[in-house]
């Protein structure tokens, strides 16, 4: 039973790292922006789902699945149970121009069409993404630190 949550910001390689132990551990990979976000009849990003959707949806996840890997940026409490439930944390530690760097280059694959799941595409939310990326820096440092202080055996940060 293996249950990896890994945590980093915009742009850190959570989901490229998720897809690709994945493929090699042969287990099921969720996004925690699909659990917090709306994601059917909606433009992407554009609606929260309530805490309780959120809720719900994680205790479903963790109940139908013996293995999985967890990836996002989160830290609220509505992600306990993850936190609680992962055998092992691993917190990608990018450097913030890199990030900044990668989050301008997935703008510009949707913008051609090559991705197909990104931000919604607009230039406004480019800017967003990049000022929350670049601002949020040290806040969310500290809550991770934070947080992961309960699970310090299980983490591994990665740079």
């Amino acid at each position: 039973m293996v249950k990896i949550l890994i945590l980093g910001g915009p742009g850190s390689g959570k989901s490229t790292y998720a897809h690709k132990l994945a493929k090699r551990l042969c287990l099921p990979v969720f996004n925690l922006d699909d659990i917090f976000w709306q994601t059917e009849n909606v433009k992407p990003f554009s609606q929260k789902r309530s805490e309780q959707e959120r809720v719900a949806l994680i205790t479903h996840i963790l109940s139908q699945n013996e293995s999985w890997i967890i990836e996002g940026v989160y830290t609220k409490e509505w992600v306990e149970p993850i936190y609680t439930e992962a055998t092992h944390i691993l917190y990608l530690n990018t450097n913030k121009w890199l990030r900044q760097i990668r989050i301008i280059k997935r703008y510009l694959k949707n913008a051609l069409r090559q991705e197909t799941r990104s931000q919604n595409g607009s230039f406004y939310a480019l800017i967003q993404l990049l000022k929350w990326n670049h601002f949020q820096e040290k806040n969310r440092r500290i809550r991770l630190e934070e947080r992961l202080k309960k699970t310090r055996k299980k983490c591994r940060f990665i740079r």
